[in-house]
């Protein structure tokens, strides 16, 4: 009798725990395409192969008679257990700058989604 009472106790334990824990990941827009992104060669590239190589831009900022592209990536792991969780979010940014012409005068990148990783532990490190 003790085996069906211990069997019954996990399978009751078991059925309430079901749903507890949760991992979700969520991703908004494109990964920048590295090998793309070296191609692209400051004072050569115009606005045309910038497209070609990366895509449309997320946002077209004008600035002075030039413009810049903007691209945006996010990526957010989230663990939940019950009601206790946590959500680890970066973004990676890369700015484009054109002068008045439509060349490529300087390009900035911040790559921070590839160092995001599941942290288990809501409590700290």
């Amino acid at each position: 009798m003790p085996a069906i009472i211990r069997c019954a106790t996990i399978a009751a334990l078991a059925a309430c725990c079901s749903g507890c824990v949760m991992l979700h990941s969520y991703r908004k827009g494109e990964p920048v395409d590295q090998a793309a992104l070296e191609k692209l060669q400051i004072g050569q590239a115009n606005t045309v192969v910038v497209e070609n190589n990366l895509g449309l831009p997320d946002e077209i900022i004008p600035v002075g008679n030039g413009m810049i592209y903007r691209y945006d990536y996010s990526r957010m792991n989230t663990f939940l257990f019950l009601v206790i969780g946590h959500s680890s979010q970066h973004d990676d940014k890369l700015f484009m700058l054109f002068d008045d012409r439509g060349i490529l005068a300087d390009k900035k990148y911040q790559d921070k989604t590839k160092d995001l990783g599941w942290r288990l532990w809501p409590f700290g490190r």
